[in-house]
């Protein structure tokens, strides 16, 4: 009769502590071996014992965990030509993710509006990369304008896209990341 108690107990405790998980189910782009080892890496304070790794299998590799945070999805140093690193939110739930020369998230809701920020900065990136290169060449004054013109409005396009997810979604791993980037 002393046992019962003891295993309601028991039970309350295990109920309580376990954590909503994530599951990121990842898909390979052609260029990326089987076999290779993919890192999940946090954005901030990475150390041995919170940076996992798993290897490419048919073409897939998942991780699983249950600690929110902004985390990287690379792959090793020699072979970091092969893939667009991936930034990526932990949260619950099921996140899919693409690596290659062109990677990708989604799946779940902060996963789908850290897709939408990265590829506004991605888009601003080209566009200043082609504007400098332009500028490099000495391109001429009306050319100078227009692209000078169509860098600004990338690039307020991409600040006003930062705030209005900041601002939408106060107190979310996302916004308290693109906060702490940007400072907006």
């Amino acid at each position: 009769m002393k046992l019962l108690p003891l295993l309601a107990l028991v039970l309350l405790i295990a109920s309580c502590s376990s954590r909503p998980t994530f599951r990121i189910e990842g898909a390979v782009l052609p260029g990326i071996r089987e076999g290779q080892t993919i890192y999940l890496v946090p954005e901030q304070n990475a150390n041995r014992s919170n940076v996992d790794s798993t290897i490419v299998k048919n073409g897939r590799f998942h991780f699983e965990g249950d600690t929110e945070r902004v985390s990287i999805i690379r792959l090793p140093i020699m072979n970091r030509l092969d893939a667009q690193e991936l930034l990526v939110v932990t949260e619950p739930g099921v996140i899919n993710a693409t690596i290659g020369k062109t990677s990708s998230v989604g799946g779940t809701p902060q996963n789908r509006i850290m897709a939408q920020w990265q590829d506004a900065i991605i888009k601003r990136n080209l566009v200043a990369s082609h504007f400098m290169n332009e500028r490099r060449k000495g391109f001429p004054g009306r050319d100078s304008i227009r692209l000078k013109t169509i860098l600004d409005s990338t690039q307020q396009a991409s600040t006003e896209l930062t705030k209005q997810i900041i601002s939408k979604n106060r107190g979310t791993t996302i916004a308290n990341f693109l906060n702490r980037l940007t400072g907006l």
